[in-house]
């Protein structure tokens, strides 16, 4: 049985859903970076990947789209941080978002493998990255 992608409409109507913003609740910020003495940062707006895939979910059914993953470090590295040496290693992830009739995306998320929940970071990161499809 053959499937039909969407009309060029459909898809246009499909993609302006994906970009509708999250609520203002949903959105959280994420400290980056900061400079050595803490007084200046980079800071980084995201939502919760749930409401991500809630989103999906409502627009495509969980029947209409799958997420695969692979996870691999990068052991033996050095950073400095705060003037202070760090020998750890490095958490990778590559997302797959494919949805049924339109097309797929892969994203990609890091995080250093000593920093708290560093596998749910670089998870998140390859989910939500910006570019869809």
């Amino acid at each position: 049985m053959a499937t039909t992608k969407f009309t060029d409409a459909d898809r246009e109507k499909l993609f302006a859903q994906l970009e509708v913003p999250f609520d203002p609740g949903q959105v959280k910020w994420r400290v980056m970076r900061t400079s050595n003495d803490g007084r200046l940062g980079v800071v980084l707006p995201f939502a919760d990947p749930r409401a991500y895939t809630d989103r999906l979910n409502q627009l495509f059914t969980p029947a209409g789209w799958t997420r695969e993953y692979t996870i691999s470090t990068v052991p033996s590295l050095c950073r400095m941080e705060r003037g202070k040496s760090i020998v750890t290693s490095k958490v990778m992830i590559a997302t797959g978002v494919t949805i049924n009739r339109l097309g797929s995306h892969t994203g990609t998320g890091e995080e250093w493998a000593d920093r708290e929940n560093a596998v749910t970071t670089a998870d998140a990161q390859a989910f939500t990255e910006p570019r869809i499809i």
